[in-house]
């Protein structure tokens, strides 16, 4: 496929998913079948073309591209884009969405712009940050604990407010979601850090574990055995 037939494959798949208003959902799902319906050097070729839709920082294909990309695994263009991008984007919020999608690939090597930017997001903490670090903890789960306690030690006066349940919510649910140890083991290091930050940190993800839907979500005996273990990782340092 050359490179014109390429511009017009992306431009008649883009035309006709213009009006799903689906987030973009379809569109990453015709990339895929695309690619899977082309011979390797094609299939490549679009790869490449899909990340130059992600490098123009568009809003309204960036994401959707950068999305596609992550769902083919194509590992090695995110590769190239990650260093890159992180450098050139200066909407934070925009570059959470790109640092999002980066941790959601199995890689095992984090660039150190990805973790300069999600350091600097605890100085002012934004909606993505929580699952930035939760994502992260799935691929470095040292250095993630690591910067979860740092959010923490920086923010409790400010989660100790009315947005405390919140922030608590958002760290239950994105870190039940990859390992039901993660909780215990971040109450186990605030506490080796800051002791009384660590106490009051297990009794609200506790409490948070008590609450009737998150019962219902996760059962009882998961929400049982959570608090199980925070209570034993406590009792550790006793």
């Amino acid at each position: 496929m050359n490179p014109d037939e390429l511009r017009v494959l992306i431009l008649r798949l883009r035309q006709e998913h213009a009006g799903d208003d689906d987030g973009g959902y379809a569109l990453v799902a015709a990339f895929k079948r695309a690619r899977e319906s082309l011979d390797e050097e094609s299939g490549a070729q679009l790869v490449e073309a899909l990340a130059d839709l992600v490098r123009i920082q568009d809003r309204d294909i960036s994401a959707i591209a950068l999305e596609a990309l992550v769902q083919m695994g194509a590992s090695q263009a995110i590769d190239a884009l990650a260093s890159e991008l992180t450098q050139t984007i200066h909407d934070e919020g925009r570059k959470d969405y790109l640092v999002l999608g980066l941790l959601r690939l199995p890689q095992r090597q984090i660039a150190q712009p990805i973790l300069e930017h999600i350091r600097s997001s605890l100085e002012n903490p934004r909606p993505l940050t929580v699952p930035i670090i939760a994502a992260l903890c799935n691929i470095d789960r040292d250095t993630g604990l690591d910067i979860s306690c740092t959010y923490f030690e920086k923010n409790l006066t400010s989660i100790q407010s009315s947005s405390a349940e919140e922030s608590i919510a958002a760290f239950v649910r994105n870190f039940v979601a990859i390992d039901d140890r993660l909780l215990a083991e971040l109450v186990q290091m605030v506490r080796v850090r800051k002791p009384e930050t660590g106490r009051w940190l297990a009794a609200r993800i506790c409490d948070y574990l008590s609450k009737p839907w998150m019962i219902e979500e996760l059962g009882g005996n998961r929400c049982t055995s959570i608090k199980a273990k925070i209570t034993a990782s406590e009792l550790a340092l006793n």
